[in-house]
């Protein structure tokens, strides 16, 4: 059999005898242990590959949670800012802050946000972003109007807060005062 292109399974099977490349009558066994060495990956090679993905992605998500976390707490400082400015509005039309006896959260519909609203201090009373209740929310007191506390919790000790300890988390709040 001549014929100019062959295939590598060719080649091999092939002999040259002069200038003619002549085949010869590969055996059922030589070509199935050929195809079996040409096609594919083993289980062990397939398995080291995932097990590296898993690795990669592993610290890929730990990472983006972290940066997630980091970006709330910075969202909960500047809304703080943000309450406080509205408060020095407040006092400064008023000549007094807000009374609230005890620690009130400001969700908007309290006395203290109603103040803060109807003044025009503050035109929507931040919610902290990550929404769940009861550690991750903003709580004012001011007993006498010349003094008020903020107080409200971070996920993270990433960043320091008003009094300039690092940041609380979970249940164990900063305080921000004027």
């Amino acid at each position: 059999m001549l014929r100019k292109g062959f295939t590598p399974l060719e080649m091999r099977n092939a002999s040259f005898s002069g200038k003619v490349l002549r085949l010869r009558k590969a055996k059922s066994n030589d070509f199935l242990n050929t195809m079996k060495s040409l096609t594919g990956f083993t289980l062990i090679e397939i398995l080291v590959v995932l097990a590296i993905i898993a690795f990669l992605a592993s610290i890929i998500l730990v990472r983006v949670n972290t940066t997630r976390t980091r970006a709330r707490d910075a969202e909960r400082v500047q809304e703080i800012r943000s309450l406080q400015n509205a408060l020095a509005l407040y006092y400064t039309s008023k000549n007094a802050f807000p009374i609230a006896a005890s620690f009130t959260v400001l969700n908007g519909s309290d006395a203290v946000s109603t103040e803060l609203l109807g003044a025009g201090s503050i035109g929507q009373i931040p919610r902290d972003p990550f929404h769940t209740a009861p550690y991750y929310q903003y709580s004012y007191r001011s007993t006498g109007g010349t003094a008020y506390e903020l107080q409200y919790s971070l996920e993270t000790d990433a960043i320091l807060g008003k009094d300039g300890a690092e940041g609380a988390t979970n249940g164990n709040p900063q305080t921000a005062t004027p």
